[in-house]
């Protein structure tokens, strides 16, 4: 705070640190809700579980805001590294992501042992037992943590390139599979890789348009947002089959998130926005335990009970991620590489590429907001929605 003095009047001026953006937090909680209640309505469908129509319509109409505004708010701040080392942008947007990756496969392949003697005969429909196949084929909900570094390497790959150039090009690759102009051949039709050549365009938009992206939605008016709200409902109600839906329904989520701003529902979007990592790694293995717990009531199918199952097991859920997460974020090496891993991968990149190390006066990128965390770090590595004591942050600033 600085305190400036007029005659006898005292003016405080306060002069708040990188204050976080609310709509971006409110964004990300809104959109990662929308994916594990997605992964709600799909495991217990799996399971046989009561799961209502309406669900599944609501996660129709929500689709196309979901993963692309999580990767447009991605790109929205890789603009800080562009005058950076690689050593530092590979830190703080290669190395976590791909670290997490590999991890959570391997925590999450161990889980799903443990769900055969929870769930008997019915652990196979919700548990990936070919683990090669689907590390190659990116069959896996942990797809978006090799996307996220491979469209980081692209932009900066790119970054001193006109901007019209990476966006043609990954918008034909988004018109492409959005219209089914063309069938994607061989591992590029699976989850992951269909994924990024869907979604690399909306990396770039955020990339290459931040400073207007930020500042349009920045001073977008409730009357406003309403509007763009009506016309995605419209659209939804009216052409539910038109392609590239995504390009009103992205907006959409930004202007839902201003509303919500105004709102009570505030505080719980912001704190789901604000730890979006444990909730996106461990979703769908809490959604199936928690599907245990229903099958042992045997729950008969009702219009009620389709609606109530998924409805109570979206919070229990949430909550259960939460619990795991206060009682372990200070386990660094679950959240993020160590600092002795980070080195041994930026000492081989050295090696093979001939990297020059980093400057370590140059701390202008270290405070960066992407969408998936919300800490700052104390050394130069972002890693999604991650804190530790040692090297992580979030994915946000």
């Amino acid at each position: 705070m600085a305190v400036q003095q007029q005659s006898d009047t005292i003016v405080a001026v306060h002069t708040p640190v990188k204050a976080r953006v609310e709509w971006i937090d409110v964004a990300k909680g809104v959109a990662i809700t929308l994916v594990v209640l997605g992964h709600v309505v799909w495991v217990l469908s799996l399971l046989e579980l009561p799961t209502s129509d309406v669900w599944r319509r609501v996660l129709q109409a929500t689709s196309p805001m979901r993963m692309p505004g999580f990767f447009l708010m991605s790109g929205l701040f890789a603009h800080r590294f562009a005058a950076g080392s690689f050593e530092r942008f590979a830190r703080r947007r290669v190395i976590g992501f791909v670290y997490l990756f590999a991890l959570w496969l391997a925590i999450t392949a161990v889980v799903e042992v443990g769900l055969q003697f929870w769930l008997h005969d019915t652990a196979k429909v919700v548990s990936r037992t070919n683990l090669v196949h689907n590390v190659l084929w990116l069959e896996t909900p942990l797809w978006y943590l090799v996307a996220l570094p491979a469209f980081h390497l692209i932009w900066w790959g790119t970054r001193n390139v006109a901007s019209w150039v990476p966006l043609t090009v990954a918008g034909i690759g988004y018109v492409v599979v959005e219209t089914g102009a063309t069938a994607l051949p061989g591992m590029l039709s699976s989850t992951g890789y269909r994924g990024m050549i869907q979604y690399a365009f909306f990396f770039m938009v955020g990339a290459r348009l931040s400073k207007p992206l930020r500042d349009v939605v920045g001073r977008m008016t409730p009357l406003r947002s309403v509007a763009i709200v009506t016309a995605w409902l419209a659209m939804e109600l009216w052409l539910p089959a038109v392609p590239m839906k995504s390009l009103l329904a992205v907006p959409a989520l930004f202007a839902i998130s201003q509303l919500i701003v105004l709102t009570p529902l505030r505080p719980a979007a912001q704190r789901a926005g604000r730890r979006t990592l444990p909730l996106y790694l461990m979703n769908w293995l809490a959604v199936a335990i928690v599907g245990g717990v229903w099958l042992q009531f045997d729950v008969s199918a009702t219009p009620l009970t389709e609606l109530l199952v998924p409805a109570i097991t979206l919070p229990v859920v949430i909550a259960m991620i939460a619990g795991v997460w206060h009682l372990t974020h200070d386990i660094s090496f679950i959240w993020g590489p160590s600092s002795r891993v980070e080195d041994k991968v930026v000492d081989v990149m050295r090696r093979l590429d001939d990297l020059e190390p980093a400057s370590s006066s140059d701390t202008s990128a270290l405070d960066t907001q992407d969408p998936l965390t919300g800490r700052k770090a104390p050394r130069p590595i972002d890693v999604p929605f991650i804190h530790s004591h040692r090297s992580m942050t979030s994915i946000t600033r």
